[in-house]
């Protein structure tokens, strides 16, 4: 029995589209977000109000998005 190939992360059209995005990301941004993921997933296990810790989050992740697609 033949092991089947794993489909592909990103379609083909989409992968060029997703090295330029890549390119654009700032590293410390990134980073910073990350930082804050971590942060948010040890504050979920507090009294912090979840519904705002997730909209900071998603708050950070469209900026760093927006900053990408605009250079």
């Amino acid at each position: 029995k033949s092991v089947p190939e794993h489909p592909r992360v990103a379609p083909r059209d989409a992968q060029a589209h997703l090295q330029a995005f890549a390119e654009r990301l700032d590293l410390k941004s990134l980073f910073e977000l990350y930082d804050q993921l971590t942060d948010a997933v040890r504050l979920a296990a507090t009294q912090v109000n979840p519904q705002m810790l997730m909209e900071d989050v998603l708050l950070m992740w469209t900026q760093l998005g927006r900053r990408a697609r605009n250079g």
